[in-house]
């Protein structure tokens, strides 16, 4: 599992096992080494999680390097959850999925709707793996979620097999409102984690003198700008924070205007003192 990630990845991962080992995923060296990282896990490793686009980076690994790990997990007999809930929120690629090349009875991948349809609070997904494995997913599921709601399903069929404009047109107007937020921030001087995908933004804070926690909590209470603390996606997120361009793009360069202004005073008052 790469690190930054989705918190929720891990607490799947680690039920009912005892640990989980996160390998660095956010920097381009991290994501051309993704195999040897993976390679240096435990023998006893029972799952791998991999996601391209990740989040909370927005990181699109290389297809090779996902078929690298992919393929060493499956030749130790270690279980792979490829998760591609964000699949087809890539910008200048393609979608790619890990069971195009990789043919193992433990690779299971996921779908959400909740992104390529903009369904967000309709929960609903599917996954995709051999019958067996997925036959034992649904005992799973059966007892934590039971089913879908029947307004889901049917949304979902009518996502499915309807017109597909929509998903390129909303990936679009994802990667314009990328391109304005990363210029703002480069003339700024603001270092950040480039995304090749999702509508996410991660922004190093390290100049702060803060942590993720306190910068957030600062920049809500100060300026009225709400960002999620790197933190929350686990120790490699620490000294960032995630920004969200799910918003109209005047709000989301109104708020990243106050985050880069807040961000310039906070490291000047910590020059001053010295």
């Amino acid at each position: 599992m790469a690190t930054p990630s989705l918190d929720s990845t891990a607490d799947v991962l680690a039920t009912p096992s005892r640990y989980t080992r996160p390998v660095p995923g956010g920097s381009s060296h991290a994501r051309r080494n993704a195999a040897a990282s993976f390679g240096n896990t435990s023998r006893r490793s029972s799952w791998c999680a991999v996601a391209r686009p990740g989040n909370p980076t927005g990181v699109v690994f290389d297809p090779d390097d996902l078929t690298a790990v992919a393929e060493l997990a499956a030749g130790r007999g270690v279980a792979v959850i490829s998760d591609e809930a964000y699949d087809e929120v890539v910008f200048g690629t393609e979608p790619f999925s890990v069971a195009s090349r990789v043919q193992s009875d433990q690779l299971l991948t996921i779908y959400s709707f909740s992104k390529t349809y903009a369904m967000t609070g309709w929960r609903i997904g599917y996954a995709v793996g051999p019958a067996d494995f997925v036959s034992e997913l649904s005992l799973l599921q059966e007892p934590v979620v039971s089913s879908a709601a029947t307004i889901s399903m049917h949304g979902a069929t009518v996502a499915l097999q309807g017109p597909q404009d929509c998903v390129g047109e909303m990936v679009s107007a994802y990667a314009e409102r990328c391109q304005k937020a990363t210029a703002l921030l480069d003339a700024e001087g603001i270092r950040y984690v480039e995304p090749g995908g999702s509508f996410f933004l991660m922004i190093d804070i390290r100049d702060s003198g803060l942590d993720s926690w306190a910068f957030a909590t600062h920049l809500v209470e100060q300026h009225r700008v709400v960002v999620v603390p790197g933190l929350a996606f686990g120790h490699g997120g620490e000294g960032f924070v995630r920004v969200s361009f799910a918003a109209a793009p005047e709000t989301i360069l109104e708020g990243l205007a106050r985050l880069a202004e807040t961000l310039h005073d906070l490291k000047s008052r910590r020059r001053a003192a010295g």
